[in-house]
């Protein structure tokens, strides 16, 4: 039993240092032009895409700027969301961007720690409770 313990607490430390946020997908890179009716859009493995702003960051926060024609932009997905990267940028650029100030991640992982000191100090205790029980039936029994 006391190797499923082991085995536990070393699950949930590896588990505590998952990152829970999803990861974009990118499915392409483009410039932005001009269509007929003055919208901006960009065609990206010969489907046609409206942009209407695209992510930024300036390092502290993420921006959503107005796009320009001309600009290269990375389209990606992110679940259900799509959504434009300002410039070439990879899976890693672009998550730490459009997740920038979440905290989710740190207060989920901060959790299952929390659970798994718990649950060592449980078993710890309840470990000593019985063998205190033991040493004093062994100490009544030499009376």
């Amino acid at each position: 039993m006391k190797h499923f313990y082991l085995l536990f607490i070393l699950a949930s430390l590896l588990f505590s240092s998952c990152d829970w946020r999803k990861d974009p997908k990118i499915k392409g890179y483009s410039s932005i032009k001009l269509n007929e009716k003055n919208e901006f859009v960009c065609s990206i493995n010969g489907e046609t895409f409206s942009v209407d702003s695209v992510l930024f960051t300036n390092g502290t926060e993420k921006i959503y700027i107005k796009p320009e024609v001309g600009q290269s932009v990375t389209y990606f997905t992110i679940g259900d969301h799509k959504e434009f990267y300002d410039g070439f940028a990879k899976e890693d650029e672009i998550k730490n961007t459009y997740f920038i100030g979440d905290n989710i991640n740190g207060s989920l992982n901060f959790c299952i720690f929390m659970m798994v000191v718990m649950f060592l100090y449980g078993y710890v205790s309840i470990c000593k409770e019985k063998e205190e029980d033991e040493e004093d039936t062994k100490s009544q029994q030499n009376n």
